[in-house]
Parts: C-alpha cells; structure tokens; sequence
C-alpha cells in the first residue's frame, strides 16, 4: 500500500506530538526509525532492500509497456530517482546532548556526512531532542526529528546531503542551538 506524502506528515505531526506531551508527562517514546524518510541506520549497506528491488523491476516492466519511446524513458527515469538508493556516508561526526546544550555546538561538514547525536546526561532529569529548525531548500524538516527522551546513551544519526546552512534546536529548550555548515 503506498502512503501519499501529506498522510506520512499526518501521522510524523501526530508522532511528534505525542512525543513532546509524553515528555512533559515525564514519558519516555520514541518515533520508529522507519517513519522517517532519509534515516540511516547504523553503517549498513544503504542499497535497496529486497521489496524495494522486486517494486523497481515492477516499475521498469510497467515502463517497458509504455508505446512511445518519450514517454517510456520519462518513466524509466521516474523509476530510477525514485529507487535511488542513499549515497555512501562519509566521515561521521559526534554531537553530544547535554542538560541545555549541545557539544560542540557548530560544525563545518562536507556533503554525505553523517552526524550522530547521543543523549550524555547520565543522570539528566529533561527531556531533550534534535529538530531542524532552519535547512537549505528541499531539505525537509520531518526527516530531522529526533525522539524526545532522557534516557543517556540514545543515538539519532542523519547523513546530511544537501549544502547549506542547517539549524538545530531542541524543540523543549529553544536556548540549545546548533548551526551545522555543509559544504561539497
């Protein structure tokens, strides 16, 4: 079943709710990873999953079907940006989050790296998260959501792919800034 865009920010504006009145109630939640479009997980291989592959050769088969050769090579190229997989990481960069900052609080990156955010407070008793607040444009700011949590030693990691200057606050503590400049 494919999901239109505006019901996946439905439900990430839901999400997001539910997150913030759950940390004000003192709650721990967290989004699922695979409600973000353009997470990346880990360092796994950031190539097409196996129903990913079957739906693209489904795609190109509709496309070969297609009786004029303009209109079946707009849809080969529809097919293939639309199956892209990620391009490969580069160096990653660690942020800490720490009661009312972040650390460091400013990076200069190149294009495909990634930032990892890790929650340090051992014994931090506010709830705090990575959102963009300000990004280059078509850089959307559902895919820089992070949880809302307290718990120490979770981790929200984001390649970043588009140059520009990116802004990040926690959505709980307007002072915790950072400015993240990514360049080719």
């Amino acid at each position: 079943m494919e999901t239109t865009r505006s019901s996946r920010r439905s439900g990430l504006r839901f999400g997001v709710a539910l997150a913030a009145a759950a940390a004000i109630l003192g709650f721990t939640l967290s989004l699922p990873a695979s409600s973000l479009s353009g997470a990346v997980r880990g360092t796994e291989a950031l190539s097409l999953t196996p129903a990913q592959k079957k739906a693209k050769a489904k795609a190109i088969a509709r496309c070969k079907r297609i009786k004029s050769e303009a209109g079946r090579k707009r849809c080969l190229k529809n097919v293939n940006e639309r199956f892209r997989p990620d391009p490969k990481p580069g160096k990653t960069w660690q942020v800490g989050l720490w009661d009312n900052y972040y650390s460091p609080d400013s990076l200069d990156v190149k294009v495909n790296d990634l930032v990892n955010w890790t929650w340090q407070q051992e014994n931090g008793r506010e709830a705090h998260d990575v959102t963009l607040m300000s990004g280059p444009k078509g850089v959307s700011v559902y895919d820089f959501m992070s949880p809302t949590t307290a718990v120490y030693g979770t981790k929200f990691k984001r390649q970043l792919k588009v140059p520009g200057s990116y802004e990040f606050i926690c959505s709980l503590h307007y002072q915790m800034r950072m400015q993240v400049k990514v360049t080719r």
